[in-house]
């Protein structure tokens, strides 16, 4: 799972390339550069380029069952005969539109041409609006259009069950999709299944991998996206050497790999100095990774893989054989020393053997004779903890974990874990506490981001770091997992910065940008994740749930958490010992409930758009007397509180009446500022 190689395998300078098609018959690439007017063909064996000039602007290429090919040229579908160099015309679409063209076009599982047309442009994506139109040419050369007012007809593809037709037309900046009849070849319902952020730019030629999923070119934006059409979410970027990325197909031997073309039209000298590669043919992985099963041994838990360069050989635990193995890819054999507890995690020494986590110690292993020798023994007081993941730091620091053992299947004490590093000194800090699984970490690749997750928190957590002291600081949340992802386990980071997570009960490992997950948390409901951070203007309003959890709790009743509970989180509580509050705190810790708030910053009346149910428990910021921020934060004047004040003294008498009782009750009736 390294990160994705790019190769430019023939920078031909296209002015537009696109198209790109693979013919397995001549294992070779088609494309096609539309205003150079040429067909062209890269072979994988030689690494040669062939070129077909036409007589017009030819926009899009496909195979036929019968060999050679059909191609789009002006506002005409064509075959092309190759070793004759034969272009013969089928039919002509949008004769009324002399100044249009045909843009991208590909085959459907039924062998039918699609292709559309848009207006020519007078400069790259400047053109005459809504000129364009989707057409079908059928195998009896029947031609049927299928809606028109098209800006730039682009992308397309169909869903690996035949039953879905996805399409782009740029200048809308979306992907789309349709009904789609495989017998007829007919399309209906067309609906948006995912929008183009800004940064992505305009959407141009697309193509599905065999999981399903979307690679969308973003022409002015030098990348390919992958989208799942299922739940309408990006999930991978892949970025290029060029602006003009323009589409992209999967070829190869085994189609493994993808191809993406670009363009040049529309750059200056500067630009091109700049991006000498423009207009080239660009070779990367492919989405569907290789699995292979290497280790045929039937580990009970096997975790924490470090890979050993000195040995060839790849390190990991069993962590309930209580086993440290060794693989050898040479041998294809493993190796193991079994120690004396349940070994969470491995690092390797500077000067030869291992350092290990076992039971609630340190210590070195030394695999030539199979001694463990204890570093130092940690949570002696919690019997029932162990050691969970760990890894080296940069500056050779080794952090590890430690959990709670269940006492029954799925049952554990909650939040007896911590977060550990042990300094090559042998000293030892506790960097976090309060940790249910301490699981999965690793460090950005400038060292100034030290990424952990803790499993029950469904979520990769980032921190500021220190590379100099190793101390962490500055929690935020970066990625809170979807439902079908299950709970996130062991992490690692690749060249390219982007974290990958295996998901135990998931069954797969996700790769997540660092960079792209931070811009969405800005527009995502309130979540409990900036409590421990410097003031900002969002945390008045994060800290509401957290203090109206946390004050009501060390009262005697928990009723509020009940009201506040969602139907979804309630058989939780129902199923297990955990309290209303310790269930919802803990929802709170994984994502955004029914009951969450959306920050308004425009007019600053977010109290007044909390559920109702909240107003059980109306306080949000309590401090007591002499503190100089007790009176820092203010009530909605427009909120349900302000005109309540029999709820709001009735839970003061509950709490603390001998100190806050008089002063909130003046504090509800008087205030006017809204936060």
């Amino acid at each position: 799972m390294s990160s994705i190689k790019i190769e430019c395998v023939a920078n031909e300078g296209y002015r537009i390339g696109e198209s790109p098609v693979w013919d397995e018959k001549e294992s070779a690439l088609l494309c096609v550069d539309i205003t150079g007017r040429k067909v062209c063909r890269w072979s994988s064996v030689t690494k040669q380029v062939q070129a077909i000039s036409v007589d017009a602007p030819v926009s899009s290429v496909a195979l036929r069952k019968s060999g050679d090919y059909v191609v789009t040229l002006g506002t005409r579908f064509a075959a092309l005969k190759w070793k004759e160099q034969l272009v013969t015309t089928i039919t002509h679409v949008d004769k009324d539109k002399p100044n249009n063209r045909f843009n991208d076009g590909k085959v459907d599982p039924a062998g039918r041409y699609f292709a559309g047309t848009m207006a020519e442009e007078i400069r790259p994506a400047v053109l005459e609006r809504r000129q364009g139109s989707l057409y079908t040419l059928f195998s009896d050369l029947s031609v049927v259009k299928h809606f028109d007012q098209v800006d730039i007809s682009n992308g397309l593809d169909w869903s690996l069950d035949h039953k879905t037709f996805f399409y782009i037309d740029s200048l809308s900046y979306s992907v789309d999709a349709f009904d789609y009849d495989l017998q007829t070849g007919k399309i209906g319902n067309r609906r948006s299944i995912y929008r183009l952020e800004k940064e992505e730019s305009i959407p141009d030629g697309m193509c599905i991998d065999t999981e399903g999923k979307l690679w969308v070119a973003c022409y002015d934006g030098g990348r390919v996206i992958r989208l799942d059409p299922e739940t309408g979410k990006r999930l991978q970027t892949v970025k290029l050497p060029v602006d003009k990325t323009t589409s992209c197909c999967f070829g190869g031997k085994d189609y493994s790999e993808m191809y993406v073309t670009s363009a040049s039209d529309g750059m200056d000298k500067e630009w091109l100095s700049r991006q000498p590669q423009a207009g080239g043919i660009f070779k990367s992985m492919s989405s569907s990774i290789k699995i292979e099963s290497v280790v045929k041994e039937k580990n009970r838990m096997g975790e924490c893989p470090v890979w050993e360069e000195r040995e060839n050989a790849l390190i990991y635990v069993d962590i309930n054989s209580q086993k440290v193995c060794r693989w050898s890819p040479l041998t294809n054999e493993v190796q193991s020393v079994s120690v004396d507890a349940r070994v969470g995690s491995v690092a390797l020494r500077q000067c030869g053997g291992y350092v290990i986590a076992l039971g609630t110690r340190f210590a070195f292993l030394d695999w030539d004779t199979q001694i463990v020798t204890t570093i130092l023994e940690l949570e002696q007081d919690k019997p029932n903890n162990r050691f969970n993941d760990g890894k080296v730091d940069p500056k050779g620091r080794f952090f590890a974990g430690t959990m709670a053992e269940e006492t029954a299947p799925g049952v554990r004490a909650r939040r007896q874990g911590a977060l550990y590093t042990l300094f090559p000194d042998h000293s030892v800090i506790k960097q976090l506490d309060q940790v249910d699984i301490s699981n999965g970490l690793d460090w950005s690749p400038d060292h100034r981001t030290f990424f952990h997750i803790d499993s029950l928190a469904y979520a990769v957590h980032a921190f500021s770091y220190d590379v100099h002291t190793g101390k962490i600081a500055c929690p935020k949340l970066l990625y809170h997992l979807e439902k079908e992802e299950q709970m996130p386990d062991g992490m690692c980071i690749d060249a390219e910065g982007k974290l990958w997570v295996a998901c135990i009960d998931g069954g797969r490992v996700i790769r997540i940008d660092p960079e792209t997950v931070k811009l969405k948390l800005k527009s995502r409901w309130l979540l409990f994740e900036d409590l421990n951070l410097a003031p900002s203007p969002l945390k008045p309003q994060l800290a509401l749930l957290y203090n109206l959890l946390h004050v009501y709790s060390a009262s005697a009743s928990s009723k509020f958490c009940d009201t506040l509970l969602p139907e979804e989180l309630r058989w939780k509580r129902n199923r297990s010992s955990e309290t209303s509050c310790e269930v919802l705190e803990q929802a709170l810790m994984e994502g955004p409930l029914q009951t969450s708030v959306h920050v308004c910053h425009e007019n600053g009346q977010w109290m007044s758009r909390l559920p109702e149910k909240l107003w059980d428990i109306p306080l949000y910021n309590l401090a007591l007397p002499g503190s100089h921020d007790t009176m820092t934060y203010c009530l909605d004047k427009n909120s349900a509180v302000s005109g309540n004040e029999s709820k709001l003294v009735k839970f003061l008498n509950k709490c603390i009446p001998c100190i806050v009782h008089p002063i909130i009750m003046k504090w509800s009736t008087t205030q006017v500022t809204v936060v």
